[in-house]
C-alpha cells in the first residue's frame, strides 16, 4: 500500500496500517486511517496532518469535577481559586422566571446590581445551561452561580425560598 506524504506507518499496529489521533475532550486516542478517522486535537474541528517525527498536540486530560446541588438552593460558590468553567445547567422549580447568573468572584454577591460573566433567562419551572466547550472560559477568583428575579440579568434578587437546582463541570 502506498501511503500518502502526510502519513506514516504505525509502529505499534500490525502491519504498519496508517493513523491519525483524534480527542473526545478528554483522551486522545489512535484512529486508523482506513477508519475515516477525525482529528480534533486543536478544537478547530480540522483533519491534521500527521508525518514522522512530528510531535503531536496536547489535549485536556484532566478529569472535570462536577457540582451537584444536593438540595435545593438560590445560589452557590462552587468553587474558590482559578478554575476552567465547562458547562452548567440551572433547573428552576418555581412558578416564577428569573436568571441564571454565573459569577467569577469569591463568595456569592448581594442582592442588588451585579456584574456576572454570563446571565441567561431561566423559565418558570424551566432549565436553563451555558456551555463554553472545549476550550473553557477561565475564571480567576472563583464559580459562583446564582438563581435570581431579579427584573434584568444585572440585578440580583434572591428567592425568599429555594428553588434551583444547578449543576457545575470545571477543571
Amino acid at each position: 500500500m502506498s501511503l500518502p506524504d502526510n502519513l506514516a506507518p504505525s509502529p505499534q499496529t500490525p502491519g504498519g496500517v496508517p493513523f491519525r489521533f483524534y480527542s473526545d475532550g478528554t483522551n486522545l486516542h489512535a484512529a486508523n486511517v482506513m477508519e475515516y478517522a477525525v482529528t480534533i486535537v486543536d478544537g478547530s474541528n480540522v483533519l491534521q496532518a500527521v508525518t514522522s517525527g512530528t510531535p503531536f498536540p496536547t489535549v485536556q486530560t484532566q478529569v472535570l469535577t462536577r457540582y451537584n446541588s444536593s438540595n435545593l438552593e438560590n445560589n452557590n460558590l462552587v468553587v474558590s481559586g482559578a478554575h476552567k468553567f465547562y458547562r452548567a445547567y440551572c433547573n428552576n422549580t418555581s412558578n416564577q422566571s428569573g436568571w441564571f447568573q454565573v459569577f467569577d468572584a469569591t463568595a456569592v454577591p448581594a442582592d442588588g446590581a451585579v456584574s456576572p460573566v454570563d446571565a441567561i433567562p431561566v423559565n418558570a419551572f424551566g432549565y436553563a445551561s451555558l456551555d463554553w466547550g472545549a476550550l473553557a472560559e477561565t475564571f480567576v477568583s472563583g464559580i459562583a452561580v446564582a438563581f435570581s428575579t431579579g427584573s434584568t440579568p444585572v440585578n440580583k434578587t434572591t428567592p425568599v425560598t429555594s428553588v434551583a437546582w444547578f449543576h457545575v463541570e470545571y477543571v
